[in-house]
């Protein structure tokens, strides 16, 4: 399928997401990978995996095909530059279409709300919706419905931004999550963040929850998160907010890290050799050793032994 050319003015290598941004993606395919094989039991395997191609997908394709090299990606984008930038990055299939042109179906008093007709019969093992909008009714709508395309014990992820809204309008029934969001506050998740949470996954979808990222991104503050259908115990989710300088301590250890991390190897040099160069003045700073106790009072004659039994 031959597609027409972005306009200029779209310029995809000029939106760059940032160290954060990266970060978090990289960690969260590494999860799904874990998950996965723990599922099949294998080490790789042709998984189905579905994503938003977005502005930039060549850096989350190259992530995927780092961690698994054997998945079939899908692209997803209603742009047709999206699309082909996609193709070029090199998703196995893309699918121009809306995510939010979903058909409803069903009586006045209960309306279901399905995907589009191309993902009817689809189901996928890993799905990312980095749709970085707000919380609101269609984004609840929109993840809901797409969490039904994942197979049994499969990854679901999704992305959102975290605006200056009032946290007052994500009230939820309380008989609908009080049963989990101890869990929650258990794992130190921001008040903000869990009426969100509580709001986006609602009932048992709650407790599916296993990653919880929040982080800075080129134009406000994301959160990504993770839910996995299998075996869960009640430490297993994990919330962590990354801080600026996280992405350079972390990119300096694995070897993949060119393409998991979408970081220049340029760069990665750089930053091992920061890193080198500050250890290395730790290890020259030179250290004060206190002297032993003992020792300094080897020169002072002890009335009395140390270890006999004192007199009673």
């Amino acid at each position: 399928m031959t597609l027409a050319r972005p306009p200029k003015s779209r310029g995809f290598q000029s939106l760059r997401a940032s160290d954060q941004k990266r970060l978090v993606r990289g960690e969260h395919w590494l999860m799904v990978r874990t998950f996965l094989r723990a599922r099949d039991e294998t080490h790789h395997a042709k998984w189905h995996i579905l994503i938003v191609a977005g502005d930039g997908p060549a850096a989350e394709i190259n992530a995927i095909r780092e961690v698994m090299p054997s998945a079939w990606i899908v692209a997803v984008d209603r742009q047709p530059a999206a699309i082909e930038a996609a193709q070029q990055a090199g998703a196995d299939e893309v699918i121009l279409c809306d995510l939010a042109a979903w058909t409803t179906s069903g009586k006045a008093g209960y309306r279901v709300k399905r995907p589009p007709s191309v993902f009817a019969a689809r189901k996928f093992d890993a799905i990312n919706l980095d749709v970085c909008g707000t919380v609101n009714r269609a984004t609840y709508d929109l993840l809901r419905m797409y969490r039904r395309c994942v197979t049994s014990r499969g990854v679901f992820m999704a992305t959102f931004a975290v605006g200056r809204d009032v946290i007052e309008m994500y009230a939820v029934p309380r008989y609908e999550s009080e049963n989990l969001e101890e869990r929650l506050i258990d794992a130190k998740i921001p008040e903000h963040l869990r009426a969100r949470l509580k709001y986006l996954f609602r009932g048992s979808r709650l407790g599916e929850l296993r990653s919880v990222m929040s982080y800075r991104g080129m134009h406000a503050p994301m959160c990504a998160v993770l839910l996995y259908a299998g075996p869960w115990r009640d430490n297993d989710l994990s919330f962590v907010r990354v801080d600026p300088h996280d992405f350079e301590r972390v990119v300096v250890t694995p070897l993949n890290a060119e393409r998991l991390y979408d970081c220049p190897r340029e760069r990665i040099e750089a930053l091992r050799r920061k890193y080198a160069a500050l250890k290395a003045v730790r290890t020259r700073t030179p250290q004060v050793v206190s002297t032993p106790r003992s020792v300094k009072q080897s020169a002072t004659p002890r009335l009395w032994d140390d270890e006999s039994e004192p007199e009673r």
